[in-house]
């Protein structure tokens, strides 16, 4: 997305009076990194399930009647599910490619372009808790301001992490959202 881009979708968001003080995008590679343990998990998963699909087919080749061609596409979904697992880095870098952060004089925006629909969630100074800032040597990294709680279906309480990802100057973005908070 270039700059003029990002510009004008943030401007679309802006309140009455509001001014945007910061925008950007979270470098792929760090929402890449999310997915590597389900493509690491894919490979043998697709490796398997290729050889399972294409063994029932070679199984089966002397078979008649239905059972021919219902045995081998059982593993077709598997087969799916593994491309699925191997492309996550690819989509998840696509992901970042559609996601813009923001901050105004009053919120921090988070824009998520991904879908076919425009997300747009809005972080005031009563919605952000405990700043945590991940720096890297050359000074990008992480900006979490706030911690979501969800429930699982055993009734476990899961914790999120909200913020920017891989973004450059985190120190900046950090006083920025400070400034505002004041």
């Amino acid at each position: 997305m270039d700059p003029f881009e990002m510009q004008t979708i943030v401007n679309g968001e802006l309140l009455h009076g509001e001014h945007a003080v910061w925008y950007g995008q979270p470098a792929p590679q760090e929402f890449s990194k999310e997915a590597l343990p389900l493509f690491l998990f894919g490979i043998p998963w697709t490796l398997f399930s290729v050889g399972w699909t294409a063994m029932s087919f070679w199984i089966t080749s002397d078979t008649e009647g239905l059972f021919r061609f219902v045995f081998p596409l059982f593993g077709l979904p598997f087969v799916a599910i593994g491309i699925y697992l191997l492309a996550s880095p690819i989509l998840k870098a696509r992901k970042a490619g559609m996601t813009l952060y923001a901050v105004t004089d009053r919120r921090a925006l988070i824009i998520d372009l991904s879908g076919s629909t425009k997300k747009v969630t809005a972080y005031g100074p009563a919605e952000i808790k405990n700043i945590e800032r991940v720096e890297k040597a050359d000074g990008s990294g992480h900006l979490y301001f706030r911690t979501e709680f969800t429930t699982d279906s055993d009734k476990n309480t899961i914790s999120r992490k909200v913020g920017f990802l891989g973004i450059p100057e985190v120190r900046t973005v950090e006083m920025y959202i400070r400034d505002f908070l004041k």
